[in-house]
């Protein structure tokens, strides 16, 4: 005679099923328990690594708007970092996406202090706007402006914690001079503690941008960075760059590879 089952008698078989189970094979029962536990713990773990990852922005004022501006190789897909330097002075005087569209370089230099001190120190030759975009006042003195590019003025401005150690906190600083290499230079600002933009540098002066400064030289490569313009996406930025386009969009490489670049807007960070 067949017999039917309601559903609450199929569960509370399985329940019975179950428990004797568990009984037979606690060992079992014990080490899946904890790998179960394990797993939704790791997964959890990991879901806030990347949560906190792709939500960081830089700690500026709406530093999320801050992007970068770099180049792929259509074929390849490397990414260039930097770009040249007439990109960026067309790129700051046409694009209307982009706001304080800023360039930077870091080189070495040999610092020697009025102390005596010297050493290897790596120096930021930056743009006046790239303080305009951090909108960070100095504590004492003042940031570039673009007449100290323009001009190569032979001005600087230091961190917070090279005050401390090269002139001892003096709040008198400005207007001393410190040494890069052979070339004196006048301290003229002196940036927060922490303060870290556009690299963690501990030196910033001014990076030329008279290409006529560079007659002799091909003129250097730059970090491009800038910040969204009010109302502006990262997409609409994007196709704006894309149609400027680079100045020289194929550039030779020893191993006969000529890429066809193409710029690109991504976050800064």
């Amino acid at each position: 005679m067949a017999r039917f089952y309601l559903i609450g008698d199929i569960v509370g078989l399985d329940v019975k099923l179950g428990l004797r189970l568990m009984r037979k094979s606690w060992g079992l029962t014990l080490v899946g328990g904890v790998a179960m536990a394990l797993t939704i713990g790791l997964g959890t773990a990991i879901f806030t690594l990347w949560n906190t990852a792709t939500t960081t922005t830089l700690p500026l004022p709406d530093g999320d708007r801050i992007v970068a501006i770099q180049s792929s190789d259509a074929a390849t897909q490397q990414i260039h970092r930097d770009s040249s330097l007439p990109d960026f002075m067309r790129w700051r005087e046409l694009l209307r996406s982009l706001t304080d569209v800023s360039a930077m370089r870091l080189v070495e230099r040999t610092l020697i202090t009025p102390g005596g001190a010297s050493g290897p120190i790596s120096v930021a030759e930056m743009t006046a706007s790239a303080f305009r975009l951090a909108r960070v006042q100095p504590v004492l003195g003042r940031p570039f402006v673009d007449d100290d590019e323009r001009g190569g003025a032979n001005v600087v401005v230091i961190c917070f914690e090279l005050w401390q150690a090269g002139f001892s906190s003096d709040p008198a600083v400005l207007g001393r001079r410190l040494q890069l290499d052979d070339v004196s230079y006048t301290v003229v600002g002196v940036m927060p503690q922490e303060f870290a933009f556009p690299v963690s540098q501990r030196i910033g002066i001014p990076l030329r941008t008279n290409l006529s400064d560079y007659s002799r030289d091909q003129p250097p490569d730059v970090f491009v960075f800038a910040r969204l313009a009010q109302g502006v996406t990262l997409e609409s930025a994007q196709a704006e760059v894309v149609t400027l386009g680079l100045s020289q969009d194929r550039v030779a490489r020893p191993n006969g590879h000529t890429p066809l670049l193409r710029p690109r807007v991504v976050p800064y960070v």
